[in-house]
Parts: C-alpha cells; sequence; structure tokens
C-alpha cells in the first residue's frame, strides 16, 4: 500500500505518481521534480497517439504491473498512430512490467522512427522539454552532452513496431540494410547525431512481428550492451522479409547476449543480390567483444521448402575495422520444415574476423543434410568466406558441434575455408566419406609476396572414422604451411633438399626428413644424417 498525498505517490522518500491522478501518462512524466522519479501506470489498456518522451535531464522510472496480453494483470499501452512509441532518454531510467502494442498500419520510413523502444539522445531541439526548462536546447544540452548511461528495459514485450523494435543507434550509424552500404559516418567526438550509450540491460524484453528494418539495431560508439532471457520473433510479421533483420549490430563494442531467443521466418534473399549471405538473421559489422551464449535460433517451418539464411555473418566493409574478438558459445541452431538440407549457420566474410570462438554448437534440420554419402550443405559454418586466405585470424574452434537430422544420427558439423591462422579441436566430417575432409586437403596457395612464417600458423585435429573395426580408426593432425604451401599432416616427415636441411640448424636426435636431393628418408641421430631407406 502506497500513502496518497496531494502531491502524488511517495515510497521511502522517492516521488511517485500514479498515472490515473493525471490527464495522461505524458503529463504524469512531466510532473516530476528535478531529482526524477516513478510514474506507475495499473493494470489495464490505455490509447495513444503520440510518442512518449522521458526526460534528458533526470531519471525516470516507467512501472506498470506486467507484460502478459493473454494472462494475468497487465499494464497494456497500445498507439492508434504510425509512430515512435517510447523514447527513453535520461540516465539511470528504466521502463518495466508493460506492453507495447502498435495497432495502426503502416512501416516505418526511416530508421529513427517508429520504433518500439528507442533509446539515447539527439543533437536537435528537445520535441518534449520537461517542464521548468529550456525549450531552445538540444537534448544532448539537456545533459551536458555526456553519453546515456544506466538504461534498464525489464519484463516489456514490443509488438508490431512499425520500425525497428529495439533501436540504441549511438553515433548515426545506419544498418546498411541492402546493397551499397551508406556514406562513411562521422566518428564518435565528431559530431553530435546521437549519444552513444553504455551501462544498458534488457531482461525479459520481447519483440515480436517488427514490421520494417528488424527486431533490434545497435550503433555506432554504443558499449557494454546487455541482453539477458530477451526473444526477437517474427519479424515482418512473419511477412515480406526483405530488408529485415533479427538484429543488426554495428560498430559495437561490447554486446552480450545470453539465454535469447531468435525464432520465426528466414528471410529470402532480396533482389539484385546473387551471393551468401544474403539477408542473415544477426549481422556484425565493425564490432568489438561481442559474445552470444546458450542462444536459440529456430527457423520456423515455411508453408513450402525454402532457401535459409544464415543465422549469424561476421561482415567485411570498406573503411570499417573488422569484427574483434566474436564469441560463438554452445548455440543451438534450427531448421525446421522442408529446408532442402542446408543449415546455414555462420559466414564470415574474408577480412571480417579478427579473433572468433566457436565453442560446440548444435544444429537440428527436419530435412536430411546427407545425400549420396555426402553433405548437401558445404558450408554450413564458412570460416573464410570466398577464399581460403590470412583475412581472417585467431579463429579457435572447441568442439565442431554436431547436427541432428534425419537419416544422420549426430553428424559433425563441416566447417568450410579454414583460414590459415587457426586452431581447430573439433572432429571432422570425414565419418561420411574420406574424400570430404574438405577444408584439410585444400591446396590453395596464398599469395606469393607472403613470407613463409605469414604462410603458417594453424593447427587442425581432427578424429576420423575411416572404416575400420574401431568407431575412431584413424586419427590426423594438420597444420597449414611448410615449403609448398598447403594444408598437410603435422606428424608428417618434412620434405627438404640437402641445401634446405642443412640451413637449418639444432636438429636434435630422432628427428626425420624426406630427402629430395638424395631420395632417402633420413634419420637424425647425434650429429649426424643417417639413410634409413632408399626412396628413389
Amino acid at each position: 500500500m502506497y500513502t496518497d498525498k496531494p502531491v502524488g505517490w511517495r515510497r521511502e522518500g522517492e516521488t511517485w505518481r500514479n498515472v490515473n491522478d493525471y490527464a495522461s501518462i505524458q503529463a504524469a512524466i512531466d510532473s516530476l521534480p528535478a531529482e526524477g522519479g516513478t510514474v506507475y501506470i495499473p493494470a489495464g489498456e490505455y490509447t495513444l497517439t503520440q510518442t512518449l518522451y522521458t526526460p534528458c535531464d533526470r531519471p525516470c522510472h516507467i512501472v506498470g504491473e506486467g507484460a502478459q496480453m493473454d494472462a494475468g494483470p497487465s499494464t497494456v499501452l497500445r498507439w492508434t498512430t504510425n509512430t515512435g512509441m517510447v523514447r527513453m532518454r535520461g540516465d539511470h531510467s528504466s521502463l518495466r512490467g508493460v506492453s507495447l502494442r502498435m495497432d495502426a498500419s503502416g512501416t516505418a520510413s526511416s530508421e529513427d522512427q517508429g520504433y518500439g523502444v528507442f533509446i539515447g539522445r539527439r543533437a536537435i531541439t528537445d520535441a518534449h522539454p520537461h517542464p521548468g526548462t529550456s525549450t531552445t536546447a538540444t537534448e544532448h544540452a539537456k545533459y551536458g552532452n555526456a553519453p546515456l548511461k544506466g538504461m534498464l528495459i525489464e519484463d516489456v514485450h514490443i509488438l508490431a513496431s512499425p520500425g525497428w523494435g529495439v533501436t540504441i543507434p549511438g553515433f548515426g550509424e545506419t544498418s546498411s540494410l541492402v546493397g551499397t552500404p551508406p556514406a562513411p559516418q562521422p566518428e564518435p567526438g565528431r559530431v553530435e547525431n546521437e549519444t552513444l550509450s553504455f551501462w544498458v540491460d534488457l531482461r525479459r524484453v520481447r519483440v515480436t512481428g517488427s514490421r520494417k528494418y528488424g527486431a533490434l539495431f545497435t550503433g555506432g560508439g554504443c558499449t557494454t550492451l546487455f541482453f539477458d532471457n530477451c526473444a526477437f520473433l517474427h519479424v515482418g510479421d512473419q511477412g515480406d522479409f526483405a530488408t529485415r533483420f533479427y538484429a543488426y549490430l554495428r560498430k559495437t563494442v561490447g554486446a552480450i547476449f545470453r539465454n535469447t531467443t531468435f525464432e520465426g521466418y528466414s528471410p529470402p534473399a532480396p533482389s539484385g543480390e546473387s551471393a551468401p549471405p544474403f539477408n542473415p538473421w544477426v549481422r556484425l559489422v565493425g564490432c568489438q567483444s561481442t559474445t552470444f551464449e546458450t542462444c536459440w535460433f529456430e527457423n520456423d517451418p515455411h508453408s513450402g521448402a525454402y532457401t535459409p539464411q544464415y543465422f549469424i555473418h561476421l561482415a567485411a566493409e570498406s573503411g570499417v575495422d573488422p569484427n574483434l574478438s566474436t564469441s560463438l558459445l554452445r548455440l543451438h541452431m534450427v531448421r525446421a520444415g522442408s529446408n532442402q538440407g542446408l543449415l546455414k549457420l555462420v559466414y564470415c566474410d574474408s577480412g571480417g574476423a579478427k579473433g572468433l570462438h566457436i565453442e560446440n554448437p548444435l544444429a537440428i534440420s527436419q530435412s536430411s543434410i546427407v545425400a549420396s554419402g555426402a553433405y548437401l550443405d558445404t558450408s554450413p559454418i564458412a570460416l573464410n568466406g570466398a577464399a581460403n586466405d590470412n583475412s581472417n585470424e585467431d579463429i579457435v574452434v572447441s568442439g565442431s558441434g554436431f547436427v541432428q537430422a534425419p537419416g544422420s544420427v549426430f553428424a559433425p558439423i563441416l566447417y568450410s575455408t579454414i583460414p590459415h591462422k587457426c586452431s581447430m579441436h573439433a572432429r571432422d566430417s570425414a565419418k561420411l566419406t574420406v574424400s570430404s575432409l574438405d577444408a584439410l586437403e585444400r591446396t590453395s596457395s596464398p599469395p606469393p609476396d607472403q613470407s613463409m612464417h605469414r604462410q603458417n600458423g594453424s593447427l587442425v585435429l581432427a578424429q576420423l572414422d575411416l572404416g575400420g573395426s574401431a568407431p575412431e580408426a584413424g586419427a590426423l593432425m594438420s597444420f597449414w604451411g611448410g615449403r609448398d604451401p598447403g594444408w598437410r599432416l603435422a606428424n608428417a616427415c618434412p620434405v627438404l633438399s640437402s641445401t634446405e636441411r642443412d640451413q637449418r640448424a639444432g636438429w636434435v636426435s630422432g628427428e626425420m626428413i624426406v630427402n629430395s636431393t638424395t631420395n632417402a628418408l633420413q634419420l637424425r641421430y647425434g650429429n649426424a644424417w643417417h639413410d634409413i631407406a632408399d626412396l628413389s
């Protein structure tokens, strides 16, 4: 029980406002004093026609009685005009326990309109100045041009937003939705366009049926964004998916997704694009320290056969740094319906990943992934895109993971175009056919101007089923390098001429080489080489 006082609702000294005591929800927000406070919205349905604005210069906590729209007491805010729903603009503010629903039809005309929740201040005149503050100052100026920090969105359901479901734009970046990327955007600190945001938490936030762009966008300069037990569902409300994503992260630092669900239809390839990954579910461009941990990706059944798009795309873009230090940990990825045996899990552009850790993903397909003893999808996880070179590096695979599909029980996931500077502690897919050692036996050479120490550096451990009586009858350790660059067995004797052999110091007893000058297998013992087999 809260004590009813003439100035509003108070609890332990914190100012509260009950919207039933004011002409509108916005009026209750505007009545908060300089120290900020809480606006309480009792259970029920409320119709709005304009965007709700929280103050730029004081904390504001909007609290409802629950986000369930189909059970129990809940607070539902319904918009009847095609506009943005809620702008969160003040430090240390929150939005909790409400459903935001767009009842008007149509889609947004630009990425900063038609949002469900927009987090950040902009370098524009305050469109809704707080009473007693300047009516001409920009949103930036209302808080000293400082970044926005300490935002919490919890137990909120956003339904049918005309544009992005949640957008945290940062320094004016746009999403490069399809085709040619936009012109280079201002870097942080140079032009005041949007505020960067950090210490932003989304907990149990559900975004359903965003009509245009996608469910989530995070932009340049934003850091330490945490998404815990969220769900991004049915983008486009299962309609036309062109130029839509479940999540788009651009130049974001330290975004962490834990126990988060991405579920709905797979977007089709937009017109004008002829190569993968088309419109992925999640695209990362120029991000740093991004983590997806124990997240769920599920492609719902389509009405017929469909071509799935990659769940995660680490994209490269001219003038933008590669994605640095990305972690994909224990992801669960489901392809329902007739998906033509294509898993399409993770795709890296050439130059899109510097530092990538993949740990034990699990894929489930309702279509068979194998035909005539070979994988139908030869690139479910493509680590380097179109070329096997050094553009991507420091990639670690800890357990290749498995795919479960009709007719193939727990087959290992196939990795294609493994970069040179890569370490794989994983099982390869050669249990189907020895010839399907797609990556390990690749022989394409790096550019001739690369020195030998740049050609070497990858190590792959692979356990193989070679048809013997034991389940694992053979094992290979492969590395990239040697005099003739390519994947080779790490435990094989190097092939060296006598001159090349003698140029190397530090030989120890027990080492062997194949001498290409004398056509002999040679053993080093003591200080001398001994022929142990004539290979001519």
